[in-house]
Order: C-alpha cells, then sequence, then structure tokens
C-alpha cells in the first residue's frame, strides 16, 4: 500500500448500512434514468415545470387583481371563469386516472417533507 492510500475496516453492521445505501442509491439512479429515457432530461422537465408555474402564477394573479372589484357573489364566481375550463378538465382528468400525479404516487405528506426540508438546505446555504 503507497503512503497515499488508506485502509479502512468497516464492521459487519457497518459494512451492510453500505451496502444498503450504494444498493438504494443505485436503484434511485436506475428510476432517474428510466424517467429520464420516458418523460426527458432535466432541462425539459423544468421546462415543463418553469411552464405550470407560470400558468398557475398568471392566473392566480388575475385573481388577485380581480378580487377587489367584487361586489356581490355572482362576481366571486365570475373571478375565476377562464381557469374554470382548464381546472376542471385537469381534475376530470386526474380523476379518471388518464392523467398520473407523482403527487398522489408519492403522497402529499413526502413532497410536503421534501419541500420543507429542501427550503431549509437552500436557506441556510444562502445565509451563510
Amino acid at each position: 500500500m503507497s503512503d497515499k492510500e488508506t485502509s479502512y475496516v468497516l464492521s459487519h453492521d457497518d459494512a451492510l448500512a453500505l451496502a444498503v445505501s450504494q444498493k438504494n442509491y443505485l436503484s434511485k439512479l436506475r428510476l432517474r434514468a428510466a424517467i429520464e429515457d420516458e418523460a426527458g432530461d432535466i432541462r425539459s422537465l423544468l421546462g415543463t415545470t418553469n411552464d405550470a408555474m407560470q400558468m398557475l402564477f398568471y392566473h392566480f394573479s388575475k385573481v388577485i387583481l380581480e378580487l377587489e372589484k367584487i361586489n356581490s357573489i355572482d362576481d366571486v364566481k365570475s373571478v375565476g371563469e377562464n381557469f374554470r375550463v382548464l381546472a376542471k378538465d385537469f381534475i376530470d382528468s386526474v380523476e379518471s386516472d388518464s392523467t398520473s400525479l407523482t403527487l398522489k404516487t408519492k403522497g402529499e405528506k413526502l413532497i410536503l417533507n421534501d419541500i420543507k426540508s429542501r427550503s431549509n438546505i437552500i436557506s441556510l446555504a444562502l445565509a451563510n
């Protein structure tokens, strides 16, 4: 062994934990590769995410601006009229299982925990 090489001795439990960690990592890599093959590369997925966020923010902004004009319940109903058709089509598609949401596959609690965790990590990095 050269001077630059380091030797490690792992306990059985540590070796088992390392093997499980590597197996999980490889499984995640295979899953990500399959997603990329079927759904597009990371830039394509990011583009779709950006499109979705822009669409939501656009319609949300329109609703916010219309709120100050509300004088009656009929005004409330008309505020979201432009988005209502898109929303109904989307909900119908999800409820008929024509569209599958990662939200339903992963679960809302896991997604919310991921959002909070990543937000905290990024906020800490930005603060330092």
